[in-house]
């Protein structure tokens, strides 16, 4: 609940003691990298999507998570690798494909990077993060 109210500092600690608890459950887990998300600590976010990817190795959230703390942490060529890897399996999630473009054009790849933002607007034309990319200097 204190997630979903905007407490973030109280649902960090709530979903901490909840992982000591009971320290093989994904939800509590999982609820901690929403909520480290949320917060913008992406250090911490990182750290907390491995714990979950040690469990369940191909869990596409955790791999998001863990491919946007990457990017924002400045770790672009492993964000890269993170959404490329989700793109190529769930190639309809849109944010997939807008996280791996932004992080192509990161590294200066904006020849690989337009393609993907085009291919996200055919699909929706207003998508903001596709045309921020595609509109980025």
């Amino acid at each position: 609940m204190a997630y979903l109210a905007g407490e973030y500092a109280g649902a960090e600690t709530s979903y901490q003691e909840a992982i000591a608890s009971k320290p093989k459950a994904m939800d509590a887990k999982l609820g901690l990298t929403l909520v480290l998300f949320a917060e913008k600590k992406w250090s911490e976010l990182e750290a907390a999507s491995k714990q979950v990817l040690a469990q369940d190795g191909k869990h596409p959230a955790a791999r998001a998570r863990q491919a946007a703390a990457q990017y924002n942490l400045g770790k672009f060529a492993d964000s890269i690798q993170g959404y490329r890897k989700l793109s190529e399996e769930y190639p309809g999630e849109l944010d997939y494909q807008t996280g791996l473009a932004w992080a192509l054009l990161r590294l200066g790849k904006r020849a690989e990077a337009r393609p993907i933002f085009e291919g996200v607007l055919a699909i929706s034309p207003d998508n903001p993060s596709a045309l921020q990319g595609l509109a980025a200097k």
